[in-house]
C-alpha cells in the first residue's frame, strides 16, 4: 500500500516540481522560433499573463482582507485568545493580512500554502510564530512508510509543525497546482500574446517574396548584401509607409496565399477565450478581473458576481484554512470548544437601500438588535440598543360561530 500511495504521491508532486516552481525570473522563457512546449510553463511566464496575475491577486488580497474570528459553541464571540495575536502578527516581518495573502497566493499558484509553526519547547507547546516560506522552497516527499515528509533549509519539519493549506486534491492531501492543471491553457495564451506582439512589432505588415524575370543574370554578393541591409531598415516600425527601391528587374509578390492573417486565425477571439479559460481554472468570474464581453453568460450585477466568488471559491478556501488553523494552532483543550471563522460579511455587502431594508425586517422580528445593525454599518453602539425586540405574536382570526337553528316552523 505504501508503494501504491508513494507512486501516486510522486506523480502529483512531480506535476508541481516540473512546472518551474523553483525557477527564477525568465525560467523556461522560450524565444521566438523555439519549439512550443505545452508541457512546460514557469511561474514567471504564467504571472506575465494579465488574466492569471489578476486572478491570483484577487484571491490573495480577498483572503488577506478577511477578519479572523473565534466563537464558542453557542456562536458567542470570544474576544480574548492568543490566536488573535499570533494571526495578527505571525512573524517579525509580516502582518496578518500579508501572511494570509501570501499563503493564498501560493495556494492559488502551487496548489498549497505552507508555513513553519514555531512552538514553545515546554509546557503546552503552544505556537508563538508562523514563518511563511514560498511553496517552491520546501522539500516535500514521503518517508518509508508512505507518510508525508517536509524539509525547509535542510531542517526536517514534523507535519504537526507545518501549517498546510492545500487546494483541490486528487490524492486527498497534496493540492493540485494550477500551473500543472492549466499548463496547456497558459501556454496557448502565452503563445497567442507573443503572436500578437510579433504582429505589432512588424507594424502589422506581412512578409513576401521577390521575383526576378527569367534569364536574368544573378546579382553579385555585394548587391544582395546591400539590398538585404535596406530591406532590414524598411522593416522597422518607423519606416512604415516608406518605399523600398528594388534591384533592376525585381518584382515584389505578396504572400497572401502562403500565410493566415490574424483575422482568419481569430487571434483576438482566441485571446479572449484564453482569458475565460484561465478564469475557469481559477474559479473567478471574468468581470471581476476586468474582462467584459457582451456574449458572456456571467451575471451582470456586482452582487451576483461577488456571491458567486464567495460561494464557490473563497468559502471553500476559507473553510479548509479554518480547519487547519483549528487543528494545528488551537490547543487540545480548545479544539472542541471554539470555532474558527473568517468573517465574509464585508464581501457580501449589498447597496445601502437593500441593507436598510434588511434591518427594517430583522430588528422588529428580534433577529437583530439595533446595535447589531449599527455595528454592521461601522457605527458606535447607542444606549439601550442591545435589547432585542419581541416579535409580534400572530393569532389566527377566529371563525365566527354559525347562527343557531330556529325552532320556529
Amino acid at each position: 500500500m505504501a508503494l501504491i500511495l508513494g507512486g501516486l504521491w510522486n506523480r502529483i508532486l512531480g506535476g508541481w516540481k516540473t512546472v518551474g516552481a523553483q525557477a527564477g525570473p525568465g525560467a523556461f522563457a522560450s524565444r521566438p522560433g523555439d519549439d512550443w512546449r505545452p508541457d512546460v510553463i514557469g511561474v514567471s511566464n504564467a504571472m506575465r499573463l494579465s488574466a492569471y496575475f489578476a486572478c491570483v491577486r484577487l484571491l490573495s488580497e480577498t483572503m488577506g482582507s478577511l477578519t479572523l474570528e473565534l466563537t464558542d459553541q453557542s456562536n458567542a464571540p470570544v474576544l480574548q485568545h492568543d490566536l488573535y495575536g499570533l494571526m495578527g502578527s505571525p512573524n517579525q516581518w509580516q502582518t496578518g493580512d500579508s501572511f494570509v495573502g501570501a499563503m493564498a497566493a501560493n495556494r492559488a499558484v502551487f496548489g498549497n500554502g505552507l508555513a513553519y509553526i514555531k512552538r514553545f519547547s515546554t509546557g503546552s507547546q503552544a505556537a508563538y510564530e508562523l514563518d511563511f516560506y514560498a511553496t517552491d522552497l520546501w522539500e516535500v516527499g514521503i518517508d518509508t512508510q508512505g507518510r508525508p515528509a517536509f524539509k525547509i533549509n535542510g531542517e526536517d519539519v514534523p507535519y504537526a509543525n507545518v501549517l498546510h493549506w492545500p487546494g483541490m486534491s486528487i490524492n486527498g492531501f497534496w493540492g493540485l497546482p494550477t500551473l500543472a492543471a492549466g499548463v496547456e491553457v497558459l501556454a496557448m495564451q502565452t503563445e497567442s500574446n507573443r503572436s500578437a506582439g510579433r504582429t505589432f512589432a512588424n507594424g502589422l505588415r506581412a512578409g513576401g517574396f521577390f521575383e526576378l524575370p527569367e534569364n536574368r543574370q544573378a546579382f553579385n554578393d555585394a548587391q544582395l548584401e546591400k539590398f538585404r541591409e535596406e530591406l532590414t531598415k524598411m522593416a522597422l516600425p518607423q519606416n512604415t509607409a516608406k518605399w523600398l527601391p528594388l534591384l533592376p528587374g525585381m518584382k515584389a509578390t505578396a504572400n497572401n496565399g502562403f500565410r493566415i492573417d490574424p483575422v482568419t486565425a481569430e487571434l483576438l477571439q482566441s485571446r479572449y477565450f484564453g482569458i475565460e479559460e484561465i478564469c475557469r481554472f481559477m474559479g473567478v468570474p471574468p468581470p471581476l478581473i476586468g474582462h467584459t464581453d457582451k456574449a458572456s453568460s456571467w451575471a451582470s450585477s456586482l452582487d451576483s458576481l461577488n456571491q458567486f466568488l464567495v460561494t464557490y471559491t473563497v468559502l471553500p478556501m476559507a473553510i479548509r484554512f479554518e480547519n487547519e488553523i483549528k487543528r494545528k494552532l488551537l490547543g487540545r483543550n480548545h479544539q472542541n470548544q471554539l470555532k474558527v471563522k473568517f468573517n465574509m460579511d464585508s464581501l457580501l455587502r449589498t447597496d445601502i437601500v437593500k441593507r436598510f431594508e434588511t434591518y427594517a425586517i430583522g430588528v422588529p422580528l428580534g433577529v437583530l438588535s439595533p446595535n447589531d445593525a449599527r455595528a454592521t454599518e461601522n457605527l458606535p453602539p447607542r444606549a439601550g440598543g442591545d435589547q432585542y425586540a419581541k416579535p409580534p405574536v400572530t393569532v389566527a382570526p377566529k371563525t365566527p360561530a354559525a347562527p343557531a337553528a330556529s325552532n320556529k316552523e
